[in-house]
């Protein structure tokens, strides 16, 4: 039931105003448009919004002055006073109005409902200094999408009170393109979630220097080329997020970007129809530090794949916590990457369609490349024919993999996977007792490429008369970890394990909580009765909880007694020769010297 109704104009625009009074005012206009629902020639100044108004009702400003042009002049409408726009209440009201000038100031507005200012200001490079929206806090699908789309006048964003992002497209190419924005405040922003909330919300804005977003913790939806070509873009603070699934081309081409703070993700889940985290840093040419330190696994949501340091100044790799690996198609492709080992890392795996295609492709730069702790390879083709091509500094000479027991029947190695197309030749270590397996692959030395393939890596040293079997590398940089053979524990049930040979197999589990435990698992065996549990963990410590089978969706049983887990050490850096030190800790603790190795 309408209330009142107030009739009144715009300045000079003789376009009739009406304010509505239900529950409160309401701004309607009654627009004079021509056959493709534009606004017809005449009103040439900018509606005047009574103070007395507080929404833009549903149509309300709906294509008021949509390709106005320069045919509109003046200052844009005080809308500071605006608590909420309803349903396409602005939806392109000033679109191309190119001579419409002044900041916009939204300064009280906390709702914008779905289409509500969709292309409100599309075009509008006449609009200059801060836009103010530092009470909004809800959005709907396409709220803000192309709202200020090529406003190339504009210098800041405001909109530190907005912690969700989270309707369809409600942010997409929001700010496209606003080519003199510096600074934008998304200091509350703890979530971006739904399909394409906040893709290429910033795309192309090359003045853009600093942005907030210290508190976002959950990226689940596409960030599709959000800041994609933000070519001034220095820093930007993502130290709190926790959950990464989706942003492909979420910084390429920030190139001026030297450093990111990563250090809280706990899992990283590449996949979905927007191909993951793929490209994520594709040309940032001057990023040289990714902090990664608390990322251990990765997983796969579909054949999808990791993918994003091509064409980046990045010389180490960030992902030296890693253990799991399921596909890294062009990972550090075209980079500047000098050391591509994986120190942590237990298992690769791939499928028909995810592998380590073009994983170090066109890397000059790259000099060392080890695989250390890698206990296991599955399914063929996994390192592609392209993994190491046309790395050719002179200075790259070998690939180890010194932990390898375990290669699946289907060959992992894919023909000329190698192949570095240079000058040099690379030589392929192996461990000693691994010449059997990798021999029965018929001409597997011609076929992979490689200059030569040998079987030189130590399996096991013998210190004080005990022998340790190589586990690789441990919980602290620059040790390599041996265990004794008969290496023991026990469990709150009572039962003594004593570890398995074969030490890492694969576990898998839909449950999301499970994620960073993917595809690794330390294995202990009770010969009294058969039953064996498994371990995400390499140096297991009392109270930690283990899993009782393949099944169990949260480990149940708690280590009660490691002091029979004994573990010895030696440096990483060589292979360990007969007097070489061992240590008894990783606080160098010495125990004695190698007297044999196999």
């Amino acid at each position: 039931m309408i209330g009142k109704l107030t009739l009144g104009t715009s300045k000079n625009s003789g376009i009739p105003v009406i304010i509505q009074e239900s529950g409160g005012p309401e701004l309607y206009v009654e627009k004079i448009v021509d056959n493709n629902g534009y606004l017809k020639p005449g009103g040439t100044s900018v509606i005047d919004i009574p103070s007395t108004v507080n929404t833009i009702a549903q149509g309300g400003l709906t294509y008021a002055y949509c390709k106005a042009g320069s045919g509109l002049t003046g200052e844009v409408s005080d809308f500071s006073h605006i608590i909420t726009i309803k349903n396409a209440g602005c939806d392109n009201a000033f679109r191309e109005c190119t001579s419409l000038t002044g900041s916009p100031n939204f300064s009280s507005l906390t709702t914008i409902e779905g289409y509500g200012c969709r292309s409100m200001f599309y075009g509008c490079t006449g609009l200059t200094g801060k836009v103010d929206l530092s009470s909004l806090t809800s959005l709907s699908e396409y709220s803000l999408s192309y709202m200020f789309y090529g406003c190339t006048g504009i210098t800041e964003v405001d909109l530190s009170s907005l912690t969700v992002i989270n309707n369809t497209s409600c942010c997409y190419q929001a700010f496209y393109n606003c080519t003199s924005l510096e600074t934008v405040d998304l200091s509350a922003l703890i979530t971006i979630s739904a399909n394409a909330s906040a893709a290429q919300m910033f795309y192309g804005c090359s003045s853009l220097k600093n942005i907030n977003l210290s508190a976002l913790i959950t990226i689940s939806a596409n960030c599709n080329h959000m800041f994609y070509n933000c070519t001034s873009l220095e820093e930007i603070d993502l130290s709190s997020l926790k959950v990464l699934t989706e942003a492909p081309y979420m910084f390429q081409n920030c190139t001026s970007l030297t450093s990111v703070d990563l250090s809280s993700l706990e899992g990283l889940v590449s996949g979905g129809t927007n191909n993951g985290t793929y490209y994520m840093f594709s040309g940032c040419t001057n990023l040289v530090d990714v902090k990664l330190d608390s990322l251990t696994s990765l997983s796969l949501n579909g054949d999808q794949f990791i993918g994003g340091f091509s064409e980046t100044g990045i010389t180490t790799n960030p992902f030296k916590n890693l253990t799991v690996l399921p596909g890294a198609n062009q990972l550090f492709a075209n980079s500047s990457i000098v050391n591509g080992t994986f120190p942590k890392l237990s298992y690769i795996v791939g499928s028909t369609s995810v592998n380590f295609n073009n994983m170090f492709y066109n890397c000059h730069n790259l000099k060392e490349l080890n695989f250390p702790a890698v206990r296991r390879m599955f399914y063929a083709g996994t390192i592609s024919s392209t993994f190491v091509y046309n790395c050719d500094n002179s200075d790259f000479t070998e690939i180890n993999f010194p932990t390898l027991t375990v290669v699946d029947n289907s060959a992992p190695f894919d023909n000329n996977c190698f192949s570095t197309n240079g000058n040099n030749s690379l030589t392929i270590h192996f461990r000693k007792d691994m010449q059997t397996a990798i021999s029965s692959k018929t001409n597997y030395a011609t076929l992979w490429g490689a200059g030569a393939i040998v079987f030189d890596l130590i399996g096991t040293i013998t210190v004080n008369g005990e022998t340790y079997e190589r586990e690789g590398s441990c919980n602290k940089d620059g040790y390599y970890a041996w265990h004794k053979n008969t290496s023991s524990i026990t469990a709150a049930n009572g039962k003594t394990y004593t570890r398995s040979n074969k030490s890492v197999g694969y576990f898998t589990t839909t449950n999301p909580s499970l994620s960073k435990y993917y595809g690794v698992m330390f294995f202990w065996d009770c010969s009294a009765d058969s039953t064996r549990i498994r371990l995400p963990s390499l140096e297991p410590a009392v109270h930690d909880m283990v899993f009782t089978n393949t099944t169990e969706q949260v480990p149940t049983l708690e280590i009660t007694d490691v002091s029979n887990n004994i573990f010895v050490y030696t440096v990483d850096d060589a292979e360990p020769e007969v007097g070489d030190t061992v240590y008894s800790n990783t606080s160098g603790t010495v125990l004695g010297t190698i007297s044999a190795v196999a």
